[in-house]
């Protein structure tokens, strides 16, 4: 599709998006927005996700046991390296089977202008390059889901399996619509609109995240930090202690919440769009957003810890 055209069919589907979406708070008393974005990012299940793999931790592995983990990744290690010949056959095969995808079309044209010239029918052989282009496609789009397992052998370890990890996701993605259905309801059937849906979607298959990539030592960070504990340790207020001891202790908590806070959104890729507003939102003001309301529900569901919970939903109008 060109560009203007394309920027006309882009326009036309903005228009009518905001038509339905109208029509639809007007019958439904009103409408409001949420981020999803932040939603599915900060509930508490996603603690065990690693958005540089894509996949879940697996629910037995130790993240908070420093030596375990260790053993671990030596196992890990130990698996690539049992299938690098695997690796280097399907790798072999994808090239090849992507050499004869390219050259395909100029051999059907060729054969082709070859029958034109003998003055033969040509139906039937432009049907088998057809054919034979489709199977090629369907055998190297299975050789490319193979490389992508093989390569993260060492995964699996660590990791729910890919297909394992997306229904975990759809779960809790379930989850959070049930929050909103209820929030709706209470509210006299709002209507809410999710103000990062031109986000654009995660590829299928992502690239593959080699071990030396995984970062292990902050693997529990989420958890970590909806556990926090702000309570002063036994001592700080001891009168023999200096009079702004526990003023420096409570601060010092406060600063390390706030670091680990910024970390987290570091190291985790899909939020970092989220954190630089960098998609576009179906409407630029008006209506209440209850990103943060839908939000504390799913806290109060997993009973995350109020001094935590708080401190996060006051960090969540940052992130817009």
């Amino acid at each position: 599709m060109n560009t203007p055209r394309a920027f006309l069919v882009t326009l036309v589907g903005m228009a009518l998006l905001m038509s339905l979406a109208t029509a639809t708070a007007l019958e439904a008393k009103g409408w409001a927005t949420v981020d999803y974005t932040i939603l599915l990012a900060f509930h508490p299940k996603m603690a065990w996700y690693d958005f540089a793999v894509q996949r879940f931790y697996r629910p037995e592995v130790p993240l908070g046991n420093a030596k375990e983990m260790a053993r671990l990744r030596a196992k890990a290690d130990a698996r690539t390296a049992e299938v690098q010949s695997r690796l280097a056959e399907v790798r072999r095969n994808r090239n090849r089977l992507l050499q004869e995808l390219g050259n395909i079309d100029q051999q059907r044209q060729n054969t082709i202008n070859e029958m034109m010239r003998d003055g033969k029918e040509t139906g039937s052989i432009e049907e088998s390059f057809a054919r034979k282009k489709v199977r090629l496609q369907e055998e190297y789009d299975a050789l490319d889901k193979e490389y992508l397992k093989v390569q993260e052998a060492g995964l699996d370890v660590f990791f729910l399996t890919r297909d394992d990890s997306r229904k975990y996701l759809a779960a809790i993605m379930s989850e959070i619509d049930a929050v909103l259905s209820r929030i709706s309801s209470e509210r006299g059937d709002l209507a809410i609109l999710d103000r990062a849906f031109v986000t654009p979607p995660a590829v299928e298959y992502p690239a593959p995240v080699a071990m030396s990539g995984l970062n292990l030592t902050e693997a529990s960070l989420y958890a970590q930090l909806l556990q926090s504990n702000f309570q002063l340790p036994p001592g700080s207020t001891d009168p023999s202690t200096p009079p702004d001891h526990a003023k420096r202790v409570a601060a010092g908590l406060e600063s390390r919440f706030q670091e680990d806070f910024q970390k987290l959104l570091t190291q985790a890729p899909t939020v970092q769009p989220v954190i630089a507003n960098l998609r576009a939102r179906l409407f630029l003001a008006g209506g209440e957003d209850l990103t943060a309301t839908a939000l504390a529900r799913i806290f109060e569901t997993y009973k995350v810890p109020g001094d935590a919970a708080n401190r996060i939903l006051r960090l969540v109008p940052q992130l817009e």
